[in-house]
């Protein structure tokens, strides 16, 4: 969904831009694509209300941008950039530019020190930080652009984000009792996500598509079980495997997990592994 509302809103600034449509109202340009709520677009320069004092390298482009407000959140903005010239070159100055800015480089690493672990990234990404500002800049493969496909996205941080541990790169202190899950060496695993909500803690990863579901969820049965978390209950349909997962920590904790293997059927390029955790 994220992806598809950032693809339509490049395909409206690239429309606005063109000097046959400057008259095209914002808001339904926004309503178009999929934008409600209180949102503001650009087109061809940098926002007003960008939370960082930003110079851009020469060779870098403003396409436009979307900034939207939340109630509890804040403005999230993203930057629709594209530059000419090397990648590796482009992204180095873009970093120094944003630590001159008072960000600072948070390490990237392959797992979010639990759960499952990427091998492979379809697209270039680092992340910035500091107390009062989350920052990532992700180069894309895009056989549409002219040039290098960029986004960099500025977002209020969650009460309690601290800039120091991040950067440090440690696990969280916090975090449940899980190992890293890495997927067979044969199957690529793109994009991983994780974190907490108010019922517990969830890791995720995209995977290549037509695997064998089943396969692929002992494999990753298998490291649980090393890490000594029993399995309870499970089963499987063509298109979903399922295990259900209890376990005690070193404090005689009781934790309880559901793993899901998906076969995508919305993006069938895609495989999906779940797990969800919680505390007892």
């Amino acid at each position: 969904m994220t992806h598809s509302k950032h693809f339509i809103t490049l395909l409206f600034l690239a429309t606005l831009s063109l000097s046959f449509a400057q008259d095209v109202p914002q808001n339904l340009a926004l309503r178009l694509a999929g934008i409600g709520g209180d949102a503001n677009l650009t087109v061809g320069k940098l926002p007003e209300d960008l939370p960082l004092l930003l110079s851009l390298p020469e060779e870098v482009e403003v396409v436009g941008s979307l900034t939207e407000h939340y109630e509890e959140r804040g403005a999230v903005t993203t930057l629709y950039l594209e530059a000419r010239g090397e990648r590796a070159r482009v992204r180095d100055d873009l970093a120094a530019r944003l630590q001159l800015a008072g960000l600072t480089v948070i390490p990237q690493g392959d797992s979010w020190g639990w759960g499952f672990a990427s091998n492979s990234r379809p697209y270039d990404r680092s992340e910035f930080c500091r107390d009062d500002l989350y920052a990532s800049v992700v180069f894309y493969e895009n056989a549409r652009a002219t040039g290098i496909d960029m986004r960099l996205e500025t977002i209020p941080p969650e009460r309690g984000f601290e800039c120091e541990g991040r950067r440090e790169g440690m696990r969280d202190e916090h975090a449940p009792p899980v190992p890293i899950l890495h997927a067979p060496s044969d199957v690529r695993a793109f994009e991983i996500d994780g974190g907490r909500t108010f019922m517990g803690e969830y890791s995720a990863v995209a995977l290549e598509a037509g695997l064998d579901l089943a396969a692929l969820s002992e494999h990753y049965v298998a490291q649980l079980e090393e890490a000594g978390w029993q399995r309870m209950n499970g089963d499987a349909t063509s298109s979903v495997v399922w295990t259900q997962w209890r376990y005690e920590d070193d404090r005689g904790n009781p934790w309880t997990g559901f793993m899901q293997i998906l076969g995508n059927e919305v993006f069938p390029e895609q495989t999906i592994a779940y797990l969800f955790v919680v505390q007892m």
